[in-house]
């Protein structure tokens, strides 16, 4: 991927699993990467693979400072089960200035210490991966749906149901029974914005957009093909 001329620059610390995937998904994108971590043999691992990796102490402020950290646009500490550098790398970020710093945390107290010492955001992927499976398992059709969680709202496609079919969306009502806004209609590789005397066909596709509550109802109803999903969401965890 051709890299952008105003691409923004990160820095990541610490590269077990989830900050090397993290490095490694930024700087195919197109961002500037600095990647440190303290133990050789995962700089090693990555230094083939991107531009900027070192070694280095993360609570070490004169380290670094001489690897820019006062110059990136974000600053990403993945050190999770280290809590205690996590604090002291959080601070030592926040006192050079990083316009934003985002912070691993393992549990909800972790996520409290690291926000009052300075992260802009704090991220905790074992506790989200955990409410995201409870939720696929209570709610199969959250496969198929992009979730918006500060708003509880949340957009994704549907096939059109066969009491549907033949029928206008204004007919449906979707938007005074569950909430919804038709966004677009797929139809074969055509795409449609949706309007009120569109006729549903046999085959067609509905972008739904609308709070979760209120579209579970709909969505319990319909039989989604979850095979791909799946395969796809067990690829990304690996």
């Amino acid at each position: 991927m051709a890299k952008r001329k105003d691409r923004r620059t990160y820095l990541v610390v610490g590269l077990g699993r989830f900050g090397s995937a993290l490095a490694m998904r930024l700087t195919n994108s197109g961002a500037q990467v600095i990647a440190v971590d303290k133990v050789r043999a995962r700089v090693e691992e990555l230094s083939a693979k991107l531009e900027y990796v070192g070694q280095l102490d993360a609570t070490d402020e004169a380290a670094l400072i001489k690897i820019g950290a006062k110059m990136v646009d974000v600053a990403v500490i993945c050190l999770g089960e280290r809590i205690e550098d996590s604090i002291l790398a959080t601070a030592i970020m926040k006192e050079l200035g990083v316009p934003k710093i985002v912070a691993r945390a393992m549990d909800d107290l972790q996520a409290r210490i690291l926000h009052k010492v300075g992260a802009h955001k704090v991220v905790s992927p074992e506790t989200e991966m955990g409410r995201r499976v409870a939720d696929l398992l209570e709610n199969p059709w959250m496969n198929h749906f992009f979730e918006f969680e500060e708003d509880n709202l949340i957009m994704g496609k549907i096939p059109a149901q066969c009491d549907m079919i033949g029928k206008t969306l204004k007919d449906l009502e979707l938007p005074a029974k569950y909430g919804s806004t038709v966004t677009i209609i797929e139809r074969g590789t055509k795409k449609m914005l949706p309007s009120a005397n569109l006729v549903l066909r046999e085959d067609d596709e509905i972008w739904l957009f609308g709070e979760k509550e209120r579209l579970a109802p709909l969505l319990d109803t319909i039989e989604l093909d979850d095979d791909d999903t799946e395969e796809k969401n067990t690829e990304e965890s690996r």
